[in-house]
């Protein structure tokens, strides 16, 4: 068993090498990702962008936070191909109804209105109590500002009816004593992302209907959120700690699920060599570490040739055809160095289960660590349940 316990070594120091090109094909996931969060930020450029959404009032130089916001609104989504990718867009048409108190009179006051760029809203209806007002302004920073002209003390309302066109992510500043966002979209994969989650919401084929009430305890804190409110190139985690809202999320995000099935390769290179080394020892067969070697590029070519197919025909197919392939290609080479069917037949029935096993896990988000820990937990039961009767202490390899 000196041959044996060598070639364990062996295959041990090939598993871990493999793990390489396995690094590789993960940092050029993550590069491919970046290439398309990269297209959804020019994109964003032309169409709209992600949007964070307050409002002030500036009487001289104090800032005063509305009393109350009321914001309902239809949100329209789709996906649409940019290249080879799939970005969501949306055109959200929004009513504000904003309640304002000063305590005092004001000259020269100006509202502001936050995480809107000019060039990317339309304002249908804009009024102060019964006076039309005008919002203008440059996009960046981004933000759009009304003249008021002079205010009485006491409470003013403000009616701000517009379009505005957006990609990825609609949020809101809860800088007011009272916010209420009730909003409607035929979006149904919504992600409801921030700080706060909808009081009430709906989600059904047909889009969702949410809606949020917040009443914070400290609505100032949020003040110098709103005045460093420029855009924003990326969704950030400040964002998630400071608004709230909704995330226009595409369902099957390709890189995120090959980042996690290429976390399982080193199960699949170890199973596999794991079959190929009992049927050494069980049939006294000899099998070159090169042949291991070739076998475990085999398995690492699998995630690369998934990640490029997937781009272009959806992860699913691509999964189906890169395992086709992958299986295709590594049983017709184990016909010749296991010398026989049957044995090739196992290892077929291996690696299927393996794949089969990894597409499972991959398609449950909430019990996806259950279901793998529970599958892993079985493929170990049947390893030692394979290997029980070999006499690992054998000078000659011992039938089982």
């Amino acid at each position: 068993m000196i041959r044996l316990t060598i070639k364990m070594a062996l295959i041990g120091a090939l598993s871990t090498m493999l793990l390489i090109p396995t690094a590789y094909i993960c940092s050029l996931t993550k590069e491919r990702k970046d290439r398309r969060d990269e297209v959804a930020r020019s994109t964003g450029n032309l169409w709209g962008s992600h949007h964070e959404i307050g409002t002030i009032l500036e009487a001289g130089k104090e800032s005063i936070l509305p009393q109350s916001v009321d914001v309902t609104g239809t949100v329209l989504a789709e996906t649409r191909n940019r290249g080879i990718y799939s970005l969501p867009f949306y055109s959200a048409d929004l009513t504000m109804q904003v309640q304002f108190f000063l305590e005092r009179e004001s000259q020269a006051s100006v509202i502001r209105l936050y995480g809107v760029k000019a060039s990317e809203a339309d304002f249908l209806t804009s009024k102060l109590d019964d006076l039309e007002i005008r919002f203008k302004g440059d996009d960046e920073p981004r933000q759009v500002a009304a003249h008021a002209g002079t205010l009485s003390r006491g409470t003013h309302k403000l009616t701000i009816h517009f379009k505005m066109n957006g990609t990825q992510r609609l949020h809101f500043v809860p800088a007011a004593n009272t916010l209420t966002v009730d909003l409607k979209s035929n979006w149904p994969h919504p992600n409801f992302s921030g700080s706060i989650l909808p009081a009430e919401r709906t989600i059904d084929a047909n889009g969702f209907h949410a809606k949020w009430i917040v009443k914070p305890q400290n609505a100032s804190a949020f003040l110098a959120e709103l005045k460093n409110n420029e855009y924003r190139e990326t969704l950030t985690e400040g964002e998630e700690a400071t608004s709230f809202g909704v995330d226009f999320f595409v369902p099957v995000d390709i890189y995120a699920q090959i980042e996690r099935a290429s976390k399982y390769a080193m199960l699949f290179i170890s199973l596999t060599f794991l079959t190929f080394f009992v049927f050494e020892a069980v049939a006294g067969l000899q099998i070159h570490p090169v042949q291991y070697l070739f076998v475990g590029l085999a398995l690492s070519l699998f995630f690369l040739l998934l990640l490029s197919l997937a781009e272009h025909i959806g992860f699913a197919r691509a999964y189906g055809l890169a395992s086709v392939a992958d299986l295709g290609l590594i049983t017709a080479y184990s016909l010749k160095i296991l010398k026989s069917r049957t044995r090739a037949g196992i290892l077929l029935g291996v690696l299927a289960g393996l794949y089969s096993f990894l597409y499972v896990v991959l398609q449950l988000e909430m019990y996806s660590l259950l279901a793998g820990s529970i599958g892993l937990f079985l493929i170990l039961a049947i390893v030692m349940y394979a290997t029980r009767n070999i006499d690992w202490y054998a000078k000659e390899p011992a039938k089982a």
